[in-house]
């Protein structure tokens, strides 16, 4: 990646803004376990920033491994994407946020990684790419030296790659046995709202996932957590500190982050273990202020293609997808299949078209949204497709 330094004064000479990844802990070291069971770690586990430039048209995630003052690699070192939270893989291609891209396969030594979207998708898009590289190093315990893997993303804009000054990421390797960790990204949640608390990661040295349990640590008074219980939803803060749950729970209990009262940034803490060792980990959750009622802004395409993505914006955070109904013209209020996949971050609603009906010259119908008590929000919708046109 020795032209990066070049693109970046290219970039700069043309007055386009760059891209940036940046660590909140930049200096932060990781220790990997060269005895691990399952040795694939995931790379970024503290929060990031990722930004794109205005108008940017394709991005890319480039990773690589470096030498120098005390640091190593050979061919054992490996570095890849692995399947992971809105993220699946297959061979060359992946699925992220439901974007399609392709990447080049696992790398080793000073081979760059390089993973591609060709159209334009939001930084949150590509930040949850980024924090889906894995690291590992196959070929068992001898010398242990420090590693560095250094990431950078590129953006397209008017016909151009821009790239970001590569952020670097240090790991010690050790032959010891380390604690487990569990990744949980900061979450917001509007006053008198919920978020989903899912695990995003997790990795430990010489137990496999099967042997990690969790329990709740005590959390602030103004939060606490739902989940099924008997298909019913109810309040289990009190039992999540007494009792351990393995990791498969979070998803079986569909847990959520509930506010009681007050605005501010408070922890929902966890204790990981795996048997022989435990460690902590937490979830920041920022509480904000709902906005009234519920409004969603933004335009449906009047051209469509396959697939074709649409951005909406909320006016509140808690925004909730509750499927699609009949069109008003129609009548009635009985379920449809919609033709586009949902996805939702935060205030951030994004629509996938990718479900026109083989034969279908339209389909018809309104999505319907909610949040809180805020009444539900219905956008009708009218897609047509004219044979032999482009659509």
């Amino acid at each position: 990646m020795r032209f990066l330094p070049l693109l970046c004064a290219i970039s700069l000479c043309a007055g386009v803004e760059l891209p940036t990844i940046v660590r909140a802990t930049p200096t932060a070291v990781q220790t990997y376990d060269l005895g691990a069971t399952a040795p694939w770690m995931p790379v970024l586990w503290d929060t990031c920033t990722l930004t794109l430039p205005t108008d940017t048209s394709a991005v890319r995630l480039c990773a690589w491994l470096t030498t120098g003052t005390g640091l190593g690699v050979d061919s054992s070192d490996l570095i890849g994407l692995r399947d992971g939270h809105r993220l699946t893989v297959a061979g060359t291609t992946f699925t992220v946020a439901g974007i399609t891209g392709t990447w080049n396969g696992v790398r080793n030594s000073t081979s760059q990684l390089t993973a591609s979207i060709n159209h334009a998708v939001a930084a949150a898009d590509l930040l949850l790419l980024c924090r889906q590289l894995y690291y590992a190093n196959l070929g068992g315990e001898r010398s242990l030296v420090r590693r560095r893997i250094e990431v950078s993303v590129g953006a397209k804009v008017s016909g151009t790659w821009y790239y970001s000054l590569a952020m670097h990421l240090d790991l010690d390797i050790t032959s010891v046995d380390q604690p487990p960790k569990l990744r949980l990204d900061a979450l917001t949640v509007p006053q008198g709202g919920s978020v989903a608390l899912t695990q995003l990661g997790w990795y430990d040295g010489r137990q496999l996932v099967d042997a990690l349990s969790w329990h709740l640590g005590t959390p602030s008074p103004e939060l606490w957590i739902s989940g099924l219980d008997g298909g019913t939803r109810v309040d289990v803060t009190a039992a999540l500190q007494y009792n351990q749950h393995d990791l498969s729970w979070f998803d079986a209990a569909q847990l959520r982050i509930e506010t009681r009262a007050g605005l501010g940034t408070f922890t929902c803490p966890l204790i990981v273990t795996d048997g022989a060792a435990s460690a902590p980990a937490s979830c920041p959750i920022t509480v904000s202020s709902a906005s009234g009622e519920l409004e969603i802004l933004g335009d449906l395409p009047f051209v469509y293609t396959n697939p074709t993505e649409v951005r909406l914006l909320a006016s509140r955070p808690d925004v909730q997808y509750q499927g699609c109904r009949t069109h008003p013209s129609i009548g009635g209020d009985g379920a449809v299949t919609a033709p586009f996949t949902v996805f939702i971050d935060g205030a951030e609603i994004r629509l996938v078209l990718d479900h026109f009906p083989d034969n279908a010259s339209e389909v018809l119908g309104r999505a319907v949204f909610a949040a809180g008590d805020s009444n539900d929000f219905q956008l009708p919708y009218r897609i047509q497709r004219v044979p032999h046109r482009a659509n």
